[in-house]
Parts: C-alpha cells; sequence; structure tokens
C-alpha cells in the first residue's frame, strides 16, 4: 500500500526575548507532498504557531509552540479536491551542557 513521494518543506521563526529567562517568538511553516501515484492526492500545508522558550536552570530549557495548520488536498479520481485546518503543536525538554545535549521532543 505504500507509495513513492517527495515533502519540501521550510520553516522561519522569530524569537524575542521578554524577560532574563523568557522568549515568545513565531513559527511560520510550508510543506509540499507530491505524490508519484495519482490516486494519491498531492497537499500542501501551512502552518502559524505561537511560541514560548524557559531557561528552567543553567542546563535545562523547555519550548512549547501551539498554533494552526491548514492542509489543501488536491481532487484524485472520485474525490474532489479538500481542506482540512487542524489545531497543531510542539514541546522540547533539552539540556545542554559543555559536554552533551540531550532532547525530548513531542509534536
Amino acid at each position: 500500500g505504500g507509495a513513492d513521494y517527495e515533502v519540501g518543506s521550510a520553516e522561519g521563526r522569530y524569537d524575542r526575548v521578554v524577560r532574563e529567562r523568557v522568549t515568545m517568538g513565531l513559527i511560520g511553516g510550508y510543506r509540499n507532498y507530491n505524490y508519484d501515484d495519482a490516486a494519491s492526492a498531492d497537499a500542501e500545508s501551512v502552518s502559524v504557531l505561537g511560541s514560548v522558550g524557559m531557561q528552567l536552570d543553567q542546563a535545562w530549557t523547555l519550548t512549547v509552540a501551539a498554533g494552526v495548520e491548514r492542509t489543501r488536498l488536491d481532487a484524485v479520481a472520485m474525490q474532489p479536491a479538500r481542506t482540512h485546518t487542524s489545531l497543531s503543536g510542539n514541546a522540547s525538554l533539552c539540556r545542554q551542557d559543555t559536554r552533551e545535549n540531550l532532547c525530548v521532543d513531542y509534536a
């Protein structure tokens, strides 16, 4: 049931320090899905998220982001073109020191 496909994506971020240990920002993203199989719908997705980053202590940081994602699927065979809008979010907890980095991510 698999199909060959290509995915292209781009992301832009803007962060601003609002307090000594807190940043706030915006994340904009774009993805394009191009399937080789004519029965699979090609798609484009655009997302906008707000983010907050916190320096928990000298080594630990927490970053969370939430927003909306809108995906448009092209028409194929017996299915018309359609658009889906959904909530989108992610979180990252990272520990960084001079010798190692460790991150746990959720999307």
